[in-house]
């Protein structure tokens, strides 16, 4: 008979290794710098956006745990110079942003060269991390934007989506993961102060299938 053996998430893998880096870098009373403070970046940015074991740890952790978390880890960002970050996660090799209007290689080297290669990111981490193209990183940044969105719904306030949809006037479309449905759109307007959806358009759709990779529509 043969047993199902369930490894260990790699997410929470990189969430120990994390933890431990982080004790050794805190023993001593100087700035962090180094190598020791890339690992501990790399590894709390890996422990967040691996795919792997991410929703069981959400369930788990209060909205201002995670938001708190995920802030620790940005203010140690601040301490790395951009060749130091672009070391630890290297700038993806896409090229045809102009083409597109997004994005790749060219732009992010252009943004880079109005910093000093090696003095620490600091303050700047924020329009950094905006324009630097590597997958990792932005889904770190959407990691922080979903935990100050589920910050925002367990105060019972808009989340920030929300508040740029109402005042640009760009409808939402919500997605129920459990019921593969998607819902939208939404209208969102400020009213007297307050936030209203109006859903009089709104239809419920339910997902679509992908086609596999060996079908394709002629």
């Amino acid at each position: 008979m043969f047993e199902l053996i369930h490894g260990t998430p790699r997410s929470e893998l990189y969430r120990k290794a994390f933890i431990r880096k982080w004790d050794v870098m805190i023993e001593t009373d100087e700035s962090p710098q180094g190598t020791e403070l890339m690992a501990v970046v790399f590894l709390g940015v890996r422990a967040f956006t691996d795919s792997r074991g991410r929703t069981n740890r959400k369930t788990i952790e209060t909205p201002k745990d995670r938001f708190d978390k995920l802030e620790l880890i940005k203010s140690l960002m601040t301490y790395l110079t951009p060749r130091q970050f672009m070391t630890a996660f290297p700038i993806t090799k896409e090229y045809d942003g102009e083409r597109y209007q997004i994005k790749d290689y060219y732009s992010t080297m252009e943004m880079m060269s109005t910093f000093n290669m090696d003095v620490p990111i600091g303050e700047q981490i924020d329009d950094f991390l905006w324009d630097y193209r590597n997958r990792d990183t932005e889904r770190f940044q959407l990691e922080i934007f979903g935990a100050l969105s589920d910050l925002a719904r367990a105060k019972g306030l808009p989340t920030p989506l929300e508040m740029f949809s109402a005042e640009n006037g760009i409808p939402l479309y919500y997605e129920d993961k459990k019921h593969k449905e998607i819902t939208g759109p939404i209208h969102i307007e400020r009213v007297d102060g307050e936030y209203v959806h109006n859903d009089f358009e709104a239809t419920t759709v339910p997902f679509k299938k992908p086609l596999p990779d060996y079908l394709k529509l002629v």
